[in-house]
């Protein structure tokens, strides 16, 4: 059996004995909603992609022909020791195949995220759906509806509501400075608007405004210096530049275990979190800026697993 058909029979086997989540892959931002929502979503991602690791890794080890006899084409068990085998397994995973809707959309359920590059395209905003957008969740969802769902892990969603009440009720005063008549947002204004005031909006939904306006650093906008302030300057000194680098980066790997050769790391947005918490402005762009720029200069050879 060739390595990639072995490979494609494992995620098989997972997807079908775990549940979709198998194939999720996280955005790097978890949906703005509580502080305690995004810190559990943050460990929750952690663990999950452990034990997924675990699991592919036990599979990965069997053989392959073994894993065609005791697995059907779409990676369902056809023996009576495989499925109470996988009935355990399940009891100690970390989530479950019917988790909430909140959790899945932490987990990076494809269809829950907001999929900024379809709303890039509308010419305007509606205030009902900018209101999702900048937690990060998609408008085309029900999500009223969806979040006042009860499970008996997880009674409700209260907090998560009130997080989106509250930036309703943010937008619309907002909005009422800006056109009341038609409720929409062409995109500019709201940038601007989140910009100047530091809203907590979604790193994505902040992306796409800057997108919609035509222009990365929005300069016709009268809070340029606060986006200035945000960003890398090229006339800063490189040598204070790489100094805070190291720090920040060096930080990052021993306390909260960021690995510099990941594709994808929740380390720079679990930073932001930090900083939201203590009242300090940032995104996660400039976190992973600094965070390269420090990796940039671990010595050659350096491995995180020797330490």
């Amino acid at each position: 059996m060739a390595a990639d058909e072995k490979n494609e029979l494992i995620e098989k086997i997972l997807k079908a004995q775990l549940g979709e989540y198998v194939s999720w892959t996280p955005p790097d931002a978890v949906p703005v909603l509580s502080p305690k929502y995004q810190a559990e979503m943050l460990a929750l991602r952690v663990k999950v992609g452990s034990f997924l690791s675990k699991q592919r890794l036990i599979l990965n080890d069997q053989d392959g022909d073994d894993l065609q006899v005791g697995y059907d084409a779409d990676g369902r068990a056809l023996t009576d020791e495989l499925k109470s085998h996988w009935d355990e397994v399940r009891i100690s995973a970390p989530v479950t195949r019917n988790e909430t809707v909140i959790v899945a959309a932490g987990l990076g359920k494809p269809s829950f995220i907001a999929d900024y590059d379809y709303w890039l395209r509308m010419e305007w905003i509606e205030l009902k759906e900018a209101v999702w957008l900048a937690v990060g969740l998609d408008p085309r969802q029900d999500w009223s509806e969806k979040l006042t769902y009860v499970s008996p892990k997880r009674p409700g969603h209260r907090t998560e509501l009130a997080h989106v009440q509250g930036v309703l009720d943010q937008l619309s005063r907002f909005l009422s400075t800006v056109d009341a008549r038609t409720k929409k947002f062409r995109g500019p204004e709201l940038l601007g608007w989140i910009l100047a005031t530091g809203f907590p909006a979604h790193p994505g939904f902040v992306e796409m405004l800057r997108l919609k306006s035509g222009r990365s650093d929005h300069k016709a906008s009268p809070v340029k210096e606060v986006i200035q302030s945000r960003s890398i300057s090229t006339k800063e000194d490189p040598r204070a530049v790489k100094a805070v680098a190291r720090i920040i980066t060096a930080i990052a790997i021993e306390e909260y275990g960021y690995i510099p050769d990941a594709k994808r790391s929740p380390i720079p947005v679990e930073i932001v979190s930090i900083m939201d918490r203590l009242g300090l402005q940032g995104s996660a762009e400039t976190v992973l800026k600094y965070l390269k720029i420090g990796a940039s200069e671990l010595p050659p050879g350096w491995n995180g697993s020797d330490n």
